[in-house]
């Protein structure tokens, strides 16, 4: 049995094949950290085909971690096997948890070999995001807020710097971490609500995502803050990056309600009338309200703010929707 003949079992998905022969072909090559390293695999595999996660976890256990092991005692700066030890156990944990099962593969009594593995990859070229990545997962695991914030500003350093080739992947890969470094921050309480707003004020323009809930989030935690000017910064990014129909949530009918209460009460924001008449622009089935709500709105808003770029937009919108173009 060659290796390339273990590999070809392994595409054929002869999964227990490559179990029971890739030990025999251990026990003569034993040095060879690919054999090893398939052998992982086919473990990992062969417990998932049922996408079990709890056999997935004694698999880990009792297979993957140990083969890997062994494999890093061999090539202890091989890229593939420490991503491979840290992402099985990581990912498990994780999927065991969204089905409340809340087996750990890290604990106290492991974590410093966990630690090594990720900070080692952390510090090979091209696979350093998976490291500090694996860093903030693994605190995150134990539980240790003051480390796993280390570690995220540790990614997020190496993501402004590392990727300063292309600013898509950088946004991209920030957008992911930074807001678990905020939500982490407000939890905990490590900084002060007013530093804690300018952070998010400050990462706004690079953050994008396709998840609402997390803009919906930033701006309950300005609100919190006495913030309210950067809830309604928040929310119109949110808006601005959605399709004109697509954005609602029926948390954005309080945020509507709360904006004009505040606005009656004497809050003032060059958006505002942007935020409102957005909302009862496309949102008027959602809100209960009538069609033309906006326009009315406009007229109404154009007394208090009569040079307001947004008002003069929507009236025009719904005087050229009228046919009537020369008022338009």
């Amino acid at each position: 049995m060659t290796y390339e003949e273990l590999y070809s079992l392994f595409l054929d998905r002869e999964l227990e094949e490559v179990i029971i022969k890739g030990e025999i072909y251990s026990l003569k090559h034993p040095e060879d950290t690919n054999a090893l390293l398939l052998q992982a695999v086919a473990h990992h595999d062969n417990a998932m085909q049922d996408n079990d996660h709890e056999e997935g976890y004694q698999a880990i256990q009792d297979h993957i971690i140990p083969i890997l092991r062994k494999a890093i005692s061999i090539e202890p700066n091989d890229s593939k096997l420490l991503y491979n030890f840290l992402s099985y156990p990581l990912g498990n944990e994780f999927n065991l948890m969204q089905v409340a099962r809340l087996q750990k593969h890290i604990t106290e009594d492991n974590k410093a070999e966990f630690i090594e593995y990720a900070t080692r990859l952390s510090q090979i070229e091209h696979y350093e995001i998976y490291g500090f990545d694996f860093l903030v997962k693994i605190y995150e695991s134990l539980q240790d807020d003051p480390q796993q914030l280390i570690a995220l500003d540790q990614l997020l350093n190496h993501i402004q710097n590392g990727f300063t080739y292309n600013r898509e992947l950088r946004d991209t890969n920030y957008s992911v971490a930074w807001p678990k470094k905020i939500f982490l921050l407000d939890r905990t309480k490590f900084v002060s609500g007013e530093e804690l707003t300018q952070q998010i004020e400050e990462g706004l323009a690079k953050f994008d995502s396709s998840h609402n809930y997390i803009f919906l989030d930033f701006a309950d935690i300005a609100k919190e803050n006495n913030r309210l000017d950067l809830a309604l910064k928040i929310l119109l990014k949110w808006i601005y990056g959605e399709a004109v129909e697509g954005f609602y949530n029926e948390r954005l009918q309080s945020w509507y309600q709360l904006f004009k209460t505040e606005f009656n009460n004497g809050f003032r924001h060059p958006q505002y009338s942007d935020f409102i008449l957005t909302i009862e622009r496309f949102q008027a089935q959602n809100l209960g309200i009538n069609e033309d709500q906006y326009y009315q709105t406009a007229l109404e808003l154009e007394k208090t703010l009569p040079a307001d770029f947004y008002i003069f937009f929507y009236k025009a919108v719904y005087l050229y929707e009228q046919e009537r173009f020369e008022e338009a």
